[in-house]
């Protein structure tokens, strides 16, 4: 059965949290309006110039990165991610760098998945 869209009334959650009626979860309102934060923090540095990802990873990079490593392959979709966390002159500047090791380059690729996925703090040391 396919998932369908409505705009119907849903019953929404008890001010406690817990929802009424058979749910056992809380309907998520979502706004195509939000904007996220344009902050950004250092991942690394290449001969002095700062590279940076951003501080909220937004929710669709997370569902694409996700849809993109099952419909098209894992490197598909971490090329993707990589590209869109560093953007083209980040993403450029990393696969262009004659000396990083692929340890730095699996480092790089683990910070920005785990981030993007939202199982770690990029700010912790």
């Amino acid at each position: 059965m396919a998932a369908t869209n409505r705009k119907a009334p849903v019953k929404r959650a008890a001010v406690n949290g817990h929802s009424s009626g058979n749910r056992s979860y809380v309907v998520l309102e979502l706004s195509s309006a939000d904007v996220v934060s344009e902050d950004r923090i250092p991942l690394f540095s290449i001969d002095g110039t700062e590279y940076t990802m951003p501080a909220e990873v937004p929710g669709y990079v997370s569902v694409e990165v996700i849809d993109l490593w099952a419909t098209q392959g894992e490197a598909a979709g971490t090329r993707w991610l990589m590209r869109e966390l560093l953007g083209e002159d980040g993403y450029d500047a990393l696969r262009t760098c004659k000396t990083i090791t692929k340890a730095q380059v699996r480092q790089v690729t683990k910070i920005l998945v785990e981030h993007a996925l939202g199982d770690e703090d990029p700010k912790a040391p």
